[in-house]
């Protein structure tokens, strides 16, 4: 297993400068830089002025000369400056990649519900309880996330205002005060972000589950005289659970794309808010570091989730 982990590691390198490369020729071939937006609202800046600021940060070399500082740079642990909030990018990054982590790993936990719904749509088929299930996840699975926060927000934050609808927390709340704030504003962007895939998870959980129990050693349980309970978790979920890991880890890889627009609607403070508003900063450094993060996190999600199948699943053996 340690080969194996060391294998794909070894490969992801390529793969990541590859990505860089594609990002920085992105940005560069982008409209304008961050120098013409400071300066887009003033008015009588000599273009002098502007000429040296561009070759004080490098903007008025060729591009491959500045893909080469740029990746020398990041060799050094330096992922540029913010134009915008006038400091190196890391301390920009830091702060709203935390609170990504906070959202989409609350989002997942919330998630993983719909395993549990799937198990008890499968106990009781096509009963009141198994319809109910199967009709909700039907309608829930492909809303989609910026229609479904504008939906949480007119209906939960405005007409009925039980929970605030942006930002992280109460200014001025401190100790325990500001982290019940904070747990309660994260309610609506987690519910939102993980009510698809509570339904993808409920119905691939109640579909693998009902196939393991038509099995042959099933019957056998049954016969032998073993709990429902028994049955249930210990026999038919144990081995349902191949095809469900699968999904999760699939879905894992996605959890950044929904947090980008449920951040922009929510305004939490977030990677997705943060590359939104630099976007429209032409805060192309930010940028960029955000979409590195965001693909090496994707590439170690993609290793976990090889090591998760491999182990979950006996038959699996990687050359």
């Amino acid at each position: 297993m340690k080969k194996i982990v060391a294998t794909r590691l070894l490969q992801a390198i390529p793969l990541i400068f590859i990505i860089i490369t594609i990002n920085f020729v992105i940005m560069q071939l982008a409209p304008g830089d961050p120098v013409d937006f400071l300066v887009s609202g003033l008015e009588g800046v000599p273009s002098g002025y502007l000429d040296m600021v561009k070759a004080k940060y490098g903007f008025d070399k060729p591009m491959h000369e500045q893909l080469i500082i740029y990746m020398s740079n990041l060799l050094r642990g330096e992922f540029g400056f913010s134009f915008y909030f006038q400091q190196p990018v890391i301390k920009t990054m830091i702060p709203a990649l935390r609170n990504t982590l906070l959202l989409t790993g609350t989002s997942l936990i919330i998630e993983l519900s719909g395993i549990i719904l799937g198990i008890i749509a499968s106990k009781k088929v096509y009963s009141l309880t198994d319809n109910v299930i199967t009709v909700s996840t039907l309608v829930t699975f492909n809303m989609p996330y910026f229609w479904l926060a504008i939906l949480f927000l007119l209906i939960f934050g405005l007409h009925l205002g039980l929970f605030p609808i942006t930002g992280m927390y109460t200014i001025g709340t401190t100790g325990m005060e500001k982290i019940y704030s904070m747990m309660w504003h994260l309610v609506l962007p987690a519910t939102c972000l993980s009510i698809g895939r509570i339904a993808l998870y409920t119905r691939y959980t109640r579909a693998s589950m009902l196939e393991v129990l038509k099995l042959d050693y099933i019957t056998t349980a049954w016969a032998k005289g073993c709990s429902e309970r028994t049955i249930l978790f210990r026999h038919a979920f144990r081995n349902a659970l191949i095809p469900i890991v699968t999904v999760i880890t699939l879905r894992l890889r996605m959890l950044f794309t929904g947090a980008v627009l449920v951040e922009t609607v929510f305004a939490w403070p977030g990677m997705g808010r943060l590359i939104y508003d630099s976007i429209f900063r032409r805060d192309y450094n930010v940028i960029m570091a955000n979409f590195l993060v965001i693909a090496i996190i994707t590439i170690l999600l993609n290793i976990l989730a090889d090591i998760i199948y491999a182990y979950v699943d006996p038959r699996v053996r990687y050359q």
